[in-house]
């Protein structure tokens, strides 16, 4: 637990955990639990639970997640740290993929952790791989990130996950740990059996019990419904003090249409409430 902690603060830059929850599923991939499911939050800190331990446990980590643009701002942030990462998918450069499959093949590779794309599954080479690496002892474990993407009653459904079942046939014993933001029970149920029959050591923080406050009116019973939102974000976000009008902190209003929300925009910036509008033109407008 101290070299954990050691380990936080040296390598990643962070004095503490964000929670006991990110801290218990830290230590217990690092000790060795076989299958492990963690849902949280956006900002979080989801995926330090899977990249702490790399440094505790002998191999090399695989990672797969559906959205390259996610791998690329994972492995430049872990590169920043000094940390050696490689990525795979089907956009590599020849050379790249030659320079990761080599060190990884050779007697010590200096890579512990190595971000794929889902279509990386479908690869031959990738596959013979993985087995080789499990042959050798030194696959550490397989994390499959974003996994509200395989089951149908999540959102963002991706079919190209269920192909990675076949890996849970060959890799068979191998440590397993699936990441996702906050799902419903169904969803879970889904991620869990995906990773296995056996038993799943879950780790989640509900997001009821963080930062998020509603409240459900009819806006036809409202006198002012414009007024009364206001209020709300007065009194359950504590967005400013009316006395000294010193911002305390943010929300996030959706709206259906653009001009939806170009009126809100108007409405609330004269009742003293300042706003930002974000829609699919991508332009922030203040």
């Amino acid at each position: 637990m101290k070299y954990c902690k050691s380990v936080l603060k040296n390598v990643f830059g962070y004095k503490n955990f964000k929670s006991k929850i990110q801290e218990k599923a830290v230590i217990a991939i690092c000790t060795g639990v076989r299958y492990v499911f963690i849902s949280m939050p956006p900002g979080f800190g989801r995926s330090l639970c899977y990249q702490l331990p790399v440094f505790f446990r002998k191999g090399i980590g695989i990672v797969f997640s559906p959205k390259l643009s996610f791998i690329k701002k994972e492995v430049e942030f872990l590169r920043s740290k000094h940390i050696n990462v490689g990525l795979l998918s089907k956009n590599t450069k020849i050379s790249e993929r030659d320079n990761v499959l080599n060190d990884l093949t050779s007697e010590y590779p200096k890579i512990i952790l190595l971000y794929v794309t889902l279509e990386m599954s479908t690869m031959t080479y990738f596959k013979e791989l993985l087995v080789l690496l499990k042959k050798r002892n030194l696959l550490s474990h397989i994390v499959f990130n974003e996994t509200h993407c395989l089951s149908e009653w999540g959102y963002d459904y991706k079919p190209g996950y269920k192909n990675i079942n076949t890996f849970n046939k060959v890799l068979e014993h191998v440590p397993k740990i699936a990441v996702t933001t906050t799902v419903t029970n169904k969803v879970m149920i889904d991620i869990c059996k995906f990773l296995t029959s056996e038993y799943v050591k879950i780790f989640k923080l509900p997001v009821q019990k963080i930062n998020v406050y509603f409240d459900v009116w009819f806006i036809d019973i409202l006198y002012d419904p414009i007024d009364h939102l206001k209020k709300f974000i007065t009194t359950v976000l504590s967005l400013f003090d009316l006395s000294n009008k010193t911002h305390k902190g943010f929300g996030i209003i959706y709206c259906r249409e653009v001009s939806t929300v170009e009126l809100l925009q108007n409405k609330l910036k004269d009742l003293g409430v300042s706003t930002l509008v974000y829609h699919h033109s991508k332009q922030i407008i203040n």
